[in-house]
C-alpha cells in the first residue's frame, strides 16, 4: 500500500472483521448491531485521521500553507481522541473479570403478594449461600428510576406504602425501556452474578423469561395463591398495575414447577424438595459431579 491511496481504500478487505472485534469491546453488553455501527463509524473516524495526518506530515503544499493546516487539525484531534477511547476500553476488556456462565438460572414468576421472595429466601438458604445468589429484575429498574426521578431508593426497595404510590408510573417508565430493550434490566442484573446458581426472583414479561432460556440452563417456577390469601397478605387490587403486563403478561405460561404458597408449609415443603432435585440434576449435567 502506498502513501498515495485514498482513505476509503485503506483497510478496505478488513473493516468488516475489525468492525465486529471492535463492537465486542466497545460495548460486550450492548447489542450486537449497535456495536457494530459504532464500531465502524470508530474505524473510519480513525482511517480519516490517519490519511489526513500522511497527507499533513507528506505534503509540501498543506505544510506551506496555515490556512489548510487550520482545517487539517481538528481531523487528527478527533482521530486521537477515538483512539484514545478505543484503548481505554481495550485495557478495561482485558483487565475485567470473566464472565460467569451458570450452572442452572431459576426464574421465578407471580403476583404480587403470593410470595415469591418468602419462597425464594427459603430455597437460597436451602442450596446454600456460597453458590447461590438472588438476582431481582426490579433492582437496577428500581435504582435508575429512583435517580431520574429523584426518589429514596431504599423506599423503592421496601415492601412499603411509598413503593406502592409509585408503582404505577415506575410500571409505565419500565415498560418503555424493555420496548426498546429487552434484555436490557436482566444484563444489568446478571452483570456481577459470581455463583453457579442464580435465583431471578421477580420475572414479570416473557421477554424476561425468553432472555434466560435461551442463554443458560433453566427452570421455570410460578409461585401462586388464592386472591383470599394475597389479601389477607394486604393486597389491594388496583387498575392499572393488576392488570398491566406486568402483573398478567406470564399468566398463560407453561411451567417446570407450580408452588402453592397457600399457607400448608408440608406441601410448600415437598414442592421445594422438588425443585431442588431438579436442580440437582442439571448441576450434574452442567458439570458431571452432584451438587450437594
Amino acid at each position: 500500500m502506498s502513501w498515495s491511496e485514498p482513505a476509503s481504500s485503506v483497510g478496505k478487505n478488513n473493516n468488516s472483521s475489525m468492525s465486529s472485534f471492535i463492537a465486542s469491546i466497545l460495548g460486550a453488553a450492548g447489542d450486537t448491531a449497535a456495536n457494530t455501527n459504532v464500531a465502524t463509524a470508530a474505524i473510519s473516524a480513525v482511517s480519516v485521521a490517519a490519511a489526513t495526518s500522511i497527507a499533513f506530515m507528506t505534503s509540501s503544499t498543506v505544510s506551506s500553507s496555515p490556512t489548510k493546516r487550520i482545517f487539517l487539525v481538528p481531523g487528527l484531534i478527533t482521530g486521537t481522541a477515538v483512539i484514545q477511547i478505543f484503548i481505554r476500553r481495550l485495557q478495561a476488556y482485558f483487565a475485567a473479570e470473566p464472565v460467569v456462565s451458570p450452572h442452572v438460572v431459576i426464574v421465578f414468576s407471580g403476583k404480587r403478594k403470593s410470595g415469591k421472595d418468602y419462597v425464594t429466601e427459603i430455597l437460597h438458604d436451602r442450596l446454600g449461600t456460597d453458590r447461590s445468589e438472588i438476582l431481582r429484575l426490579s433492582g437496577p429498574l428500581k435504582a435508575q428510576y429512583a435517580m431520574d426521578h429523584n426518589l429514596d431508593l431504599q423506599e423503592l426497595l421496601s415492601a412499603s406504602a411509598y413503593k406502592e404510590q409509585h408503582r404505577k408510573p415506575m410500571i409505565l417508565w419500565g415498560e418503555a425501556k424493555r420496548d426498546a430493550d429487552p434484555g436490557y434490566f436482566a444484563r444489568l442484573t446478571t452483570e456481577k452474578a459470581t455463583k453457579p446458581i442464580w435465583i431471578i426472583s421477580d420475572a414479570r414479561r416473557p421477554t424476561d423469561l425468553t432472555y434466560f432460556q435461551t442463554r443458560y440452563p433453566t427452570i421455570s417456577v410460578r409461585v401462586q395463591c388464592p386472591d383470599s390469601v394475597r389479601a389477607a397478605r394486604r393486597w389491594v387490587f388496583t387498575p392499572g398495575v393488576d392488570d398491566a403486563a406486568s402483573e398478567c403478561g406470564l399468566d398463560k405460561r407453561e411451567w417446570d414447577i407450580v408452588i402453592d404458597n397457600d399457607g400448608d408449609a408440608q406441601k410448600l415443603e415437598e414442592q421445594l424438595s422438588e425443585l431442588i432435585q431438579l436442580v440437582t440434576v442439571h448441576c450434574r449435567t452442567s458439570t458431571g459431579q452432584p451438587m450437594l
